[in-house]
């Protein structure tokens, strides 16, 4: 899926003029959701303030990442196990460090997110 950075700041979904009725905010309230759905009962994700930004998403899993690998890597391993990031992705990302590694489950849980929106309407 192409990405327009003009039109999408954030790179998570694909250009918001693309996306179906649902706002962007509202996807970016339910990639929430499907993060402390995955990260449950591992972790317990802080709540997101009214006016929250995806960066503010980023932030949150960072920190909660830093903690699973400093003090369950197992559990670690079970979240990205459920996440479904694929094998080539979760290794690359482990290499390359926490800040990609995020980026990676933020930008896998967005696109389920999408995915859901976009076509549990059509089936």
């Amino acid at each position: 899926m192409p990405e327009d950075s003009t039109d999408n700041p954030t790179g998570l979904f694909p250009a918001e003029r693309d996306l179906p009725q649902r706002s962007y905010r509202d996807l970016l309230l339910a990639t929430d959701q499907q993060l402390r759905k995955d990260f449950h009962p591992h972790i317990h994700l802080p709540e997101l303030v009214d006016d929250f930004s995806a960066n503010d998403l980023r932030k949150i899993l960072q920190d909660a990442l830093q903690s699973l690998i400093r003090d369950n890597p197992s559990a670690l391993e079970q979240i990205l196990y459920r996440i479904d990031l694929n094998e080539r992705n979760k290794k690359s990302a482990m290499e390359a460090g926490l800040e990609v590694l995020t980026e990676s489950i933020l930008r896998r849980e967005a696109l389920k997110v999408w995915i859901r929106s976009n076509y549990s309407e059509k089936m």
